[in-house]
C-alpha cells in the first residue's frame, strides 16, 4: 500500500515562507511514504531543488533539522485534533468534537498519521526528538479528556489511558503496509469501545449528545 499526500493538504502550511515550515511539508511527505528513513539532508534538497549543504545551512545539522520537524509537525497534528472544521471543510458551523476526531477520516489523513507514527517510532530512541514529541502526547491526552467528559464517560485516569490506548491502536490499524484495517471499520471499533466505558452518575441534558 502506497501513502501519498498532497501539496495542500490539511496538515501542510504551504503559504508560509519560513524554512522550518517548508522543510516540514516535505518531511512529512517523504514520511508518508517511505518513513523516517525517507528523511534526510539529500532528499529534502530534493523535494525543494536545492542542495543539501543548503539544507544542512537552514537548521544547522541533521539533529537540529529532526528538532524542527519535530517541535513543528507535532504542533499541527495538535491543531488537527482540535479541529472541527476538519471533517468538512465547507460547513457553516463546526461539527460537534467527538472521539472519532481522534481517527483519520480519509486516506489523505491516513498518510499524516502514518509519518506521525514514524515520528513517535523515532522518539523511542533518539532523546531529544522524545521529549518534544512527549509534550505533544500529553496535550494530545488532555483533548482526548475533553472529548471523553463531553460524552459524560467516567473520568478516573484508567478510563482515559484505555481511551488512549484504543485509539493509538486503530490509528496503526488503519496504517498498516499489509491488510491495514479499514477506516469504517476502526471508527466503529472506537464507537463499540466507548458504548462499553462507565458513564458519570449524572448524564448531561444534552439529547443530541453522540458518539459522533
Amino acid at each position: 500500500m502506497r501513502f501519498e499526500m498532497s501539496r495542500a493538504g490539511p496538515f501542510m502550511r504551504h503559504l508560509s515562507v519560513h524554512r522550518g515550515d517548508i522543510a516540514t511539508d516535505g518531511a512529512i511527505r517523504l514520511m508518508a511514504r517511505n518513513g523516517t528513513g525517507g528523511v534526510t539532508l539529500r532528499s529534502l534538497a530534493d523535494e525543494f531543488n536545492c542542495t543539501p549543504q543548503a539544507v544542512r545551512q537552514w537548521f544547522g545539522g541533521t539533529d537540529g533539522m529532526w528538532q524542527q520537524i519535530a517541535m513543528r509537525f507535532g504542533q499541527r497534528w495538535f491543531v488537527s485534533l482540535t479541529d472541527v472544521f476538519r471533517i468538512d471543510p465547507g460547513r457553516s458551523s463546526p461539527w460537534p468534537r467527538r472521539p472519532h476526531h481522534l481517527l483519520p477520516f480519509d486516506a489523505e489523513e491516513i498518510a499524516a498519521t502514518r509519518a506521525w507514527l514514524a515520528m513517535t517510532q523515532l522518539a523511542r530512541d533518539d532523546e531529544s526528538i522524545g521529549r518534544i514529541l512527549a509534550e505533544w502526547e500529553a496535550r494530545e491526552v488532555e483533548v482526548v479528556t475533553d472529548y471523553a467528559e463531553q460524552l459524560d464517560l467516567a473520568l478516573d485516569p484508567i478510563n482515559v489511558d484505555m481511551l488512549v490506548a484504543v485509539v493509538r491502536g486503530l490509528r496503526h490499524a488503519v496504517c498498516a503496509i499489509e491488510r491495514p484495517m479499514a477506516l469504517a471499520r476502526a471508527h466503529a471499533i472506537l464507537a463499540h469501545a466507548l458504548a462499553l466505558m462507565p458513564r458519570t452518575a449524572s448524564p448531561r441534558s444534552d439529547g443530541d449528545l453522540t458518539l459522533f
